[in-house]
């Protein structure tokens, strides 16, 4: 079974390859990420953790939008991360 360490950096990688692909927009959410049911983003805990991680080492930054009900967060892209530099 993989340390939950190793299926964050997983997820993290997975996202990253999306935002190189353009297949993420800039300020998406983690609905987004999940509704699309893709390749190692199909668990929500897990997405949330990649993107928890992305955003400790900056390569994304969460901005809460109010929304008059729940919270909702949506994730920017850094410009390291649009200019090319996630792909692999």
């Amino acid at each position: 079974m993989p340390r939950f360490l190793d299926v964050v950096i997983d997820t993290a990688t997975a996202i990253l390859k999306k935002i190189g692909a353009g297949a993420i927009a800039d300020g998406f959410t983690l609905r987004d990420l999940h509704q699309k049911r893709w390749s190692r983003l199909t668990d929500r805990d897990q997405v949330a953790a990649g993107l928890e991680l992305l955003v400790d080492h900056h390569w994304l930054s969460v901005r809460p939008v109010v929304t008059g009900g729940r919270q909702k967060d949506t994730y920017q892209i850094s410009p390291y991360a649009l200019n090319g530099n996630c792909q692999n």
